[in-house]
C-alpha cells in the first residue's frame, strides 16, 4: 500500500514538475535582489533565464523574451530600450529570410528546384555541386548567410533525395549486402562462444 502512495506522489511531483522549476528558478536567486543595484537584478535575471534554459520547464523562444518584461519590472532598463534590442534591422532580415524559406519548404518549390537543377547540370558531383553553388551566391548577396543556408538547406535535401530515389536499385543492394555481412559475423560470434 505504502508503495502505491509512492508511485501516486512521483506520478504527481512529475506532472507539475515544470511549475516546481519556475517557482524554484524565480525563489532560489532572489538574494541577488536584496542588493538593489542594477547589476546584481541584471545577475537575478541571467540565473533565472539559465534555469529556465537548463531545464526546459519553459521553451526556450519564451525564456528568450524574459528580459521583455523583467528587466522593466525591476528597474533595470525601460521596455523600449529591451524591446528596441529585439527588433532590429539585422534581426527582421534574418527572419525574412527564414519566412521565405518556410514558404519555399510549404509550397513544394525546394523539389521542383532541385529536379531543376539536376536537369539543367546533371547528376556528376562536380557539376551539382557548381548548381547548387551558384544560387547560394546568388541569393547571400542580398540575404544573411545564415538564412541563405536555411533556404538552401531543403532543396539540397530534396537533391540527395531525388539521388537515392535515380539509385534505389543500387542502395537497396547494398542495404541487403550490409545486412547479409552484419548477419554473417553476429553468427560467427555466437558459434564461436558456444
Amino acid at each position: 500500500m505504502a508503495n502505491r502512495g509512492a508511485l501516486w506522489f512521483l506520478k504527481n511531483v512529475y506532472a507539475i514538475r515544470s511549475w516546481i522549476i519556475i517557482i524554484i528558478a524565480f525563489v532560489v536567486p532572489c538574494k541577488l535582489i536584496i542588493c538593489q543595484t542594477p547589476e546584481s537584478k541584471c545577475l537575478y535575471v541571467i540565473c533565472v533565464m539559465g534555469l529556465c534554459y537548463v531545464t526546459e520547464a519553459v521553451p526556450i523562444s519564451v525564456t528568450s523574451l524574459f528580459p521583455i518584461f523583467l528587466f522593466p519590472m525591476l528597474g533595470i532598463a525601460t521596455a523600449k530600450h529591451v524591446s528596441s534590442k529585439y527588433v532590429n534591422d539585422t534581426s527582421m532580415l534574418f527572419f525574412g529570410g527564414l519566412i521565405v524559406a518556410v514558404a519555399i519548404e510549404e509550397t513544394g518549390l525546394h523539389k521542383r528546384i532541385a529536379l531543376g537543377v539536376m536537369k539543367l547540370v546533371g547528376v556528376s558531383p562536380n557539376m551539382l555541386l557548381l548548381g547548387l553553388m551558384v544560387p547560394t551566391w546568388f541569393l547571400s548577396m542580398w540575404i544573411s548567410n545564415t538564412a541563405t543556408s536555411s533556404m538552401m538547406l531543403p532543396i539540397i535535401t530534396a537533391v540527395v533525395d531525388q539521388m537515392k530515389i535515380a539509385e534505389s536499385g543500387w542502395i537497396f543492394v547494398l542495404n541487403l549486402k550490409f545486412v547479409k555481412n552484419r548477419l554473417l559475423s553476429k553468427s560467427r560470434q555466437i558459434n564461436k562462444l558456444s
